[in-house]
């Protein structure tokens, strides 16, 4: 009964911490926060009504035939703010100068436009409503997390949501004012890793094991980056975007090259704390079952445990970052002359690092964690003998 209290007493503890956490530091971190100026810029959800008119523009350039376009009037009912209820005109135009490339409208269509005080107030369309749909599976996953996981589940929702609230209203924040990217993104993970682990298990051997042997392993991998940032002369001028993130903070520019750190440590968190979790729980669980375990039974337990699971997780974690530059990748295949230029190009470089630091960090996670548990399961043991 004692434990079950304490538990819960653990539980609210965590979880005050945790909100006060990200409370104290949005407000540190938005310290001195700049970001642009879009009051001319007024945003509406609305719904397309009627196709007003719809007609083929061309676009003349210089010693090319004429590239087409087109230009939409339509008719929707806006949903909220100011002109909630009120039927607008508003347009949509595509060109090879427009920033991006819509479908074109029809009725029915949930969309977000615009009204641009520097364009005479007209509305234009900016983009379709689309987090709609992620709401409704970001619900069913959290439903088939609460059926299978039961109590777990929840514990694994409250964290989720932490994690996620500790990266966008501390750590980018933080970035964008100017801060110190390194400290923070170490302060984020430490964060992350600790609030995870303590609510998932509680504060017991098994989340020491695990929290030791997590960090330890993000660690390795922060170390192998900061060597190969200085090893291959990174700039961090990866693409367009890297340019436009120096432009927001002239007098205290964004450090470039500590984004990549933090995108590494950050990557990699969770597949190291899987690992890290994964060995310590099934070393624990052998601890318990085994009489007279000695120190070098349960690390050559936990290297066999760990060789089956970093396939798996080296193979996800590679793959996480190829799959979310594939696009790109394509591209600088079909624009490069030669395989040897593409190799060395920074940006093709920075996703190996990310994916071979994040790897290394997870399989040194495995004899960390191991030995850990050899120290504390057996040191445990022997005091209850």
């Amino acid at each position: 009964m004692k434990n079950k209290r304490l538990n819960i007493i653990i539980y609210i503890s965590v979880v005050l911490f945790s909100v006060l956490f990200v409370i104290v530091g949005n407000k540190i971190a938005t310290k001195n926060l700049k970001l642009s100026d879009n009051s001319d810029i007024t945003s509406y959800k609305a719904t397309v009504k009627e196709i007003v008119s719809s007609e083929i523009t061309e676009t003349e350039l210089s010693g090319t035939d004429p590239i087409e376009g087109f230009k939409i009037i339509f008719s929707a009912t806006v949903k909220n703010g100011d002109l909630k209820g009120k039927d607008i005109i508003a347009e949509q135009e595509s060109t090879i100068f427009s920033p991006s490339q819509l479908k074109k409208v029809e009725v029915g269509d949930k969309v977000i436009i615009i009204k641009n005080a520097a364009l005479d107030d007209r509305f234009i369309l900016n983009e379709y409503v689309r987090f709609d749909g992620i709401v409704f599976l970001i619900l069913v996953f959290f439903a088939g997390i609460l059926v299978f996981g039961k109590l777990k589940g929840l514990n694994t929702i409250v964290s989720l949501c932490f994690t996620c609230l500790s990266v966008f209203a501390v750590f980018i924040p933080a970035v964008l004012s100017g801060k110190n990217i390194y400290l923070w993104s170490i302060i984020i993970c430490a964060f992350s890793i600790v609030m995870t682990l303590v609510l998932m298990n509680g504060i017991n051997k098994k989340s020491y094991v695990s929290i030791l042997g997590c960090v330890g392993g993000l660690l390795c991998s922060g170390m192998v980056a900061l060597i190969m940032d200085k090893t291959m002369k990174l700039t961090g001028l990866l693409n367009d975007e890297s340019l436009y993130l120096l432009q927001l903070n002239i007098e205290n520019p964004i450090d470039l090259r500590g984004i990549i750190f933090s995108a590494i440590l950050i990557g990699a968190m969770g597949a190291v704390m899987d690992v890290s979790m994964s060995v310590s729980s099934s070393l624990y669980e052998i601890s318990c079952q085994v009489e007279n375990v000695t120190f070098s039974s349960l690390f050559k337990s936990g290297i066999n445990i760990g060789q089956d699971m970093m396939g798996t997780m080296a193979n996800t974690l590679v793959l996480a970052y190829i799959g979310s530059s594939l696009s790109t990748v394509l591209l600088l295949v079909s624009y490069t002359e030669s395989y040897l230029e593409l190799l060395n190009k920074e940006m093709i470089i920075v996703e190996f690092l990310q994916a071979l630091s994040g790897s290394i960090g997870m399989l040194l996670a495995i004899p960390l964690t191991s030995a850990i548990a050899g120290i504390l399961y057996t040191k445990s043991k022997n005091k209850m003998l």
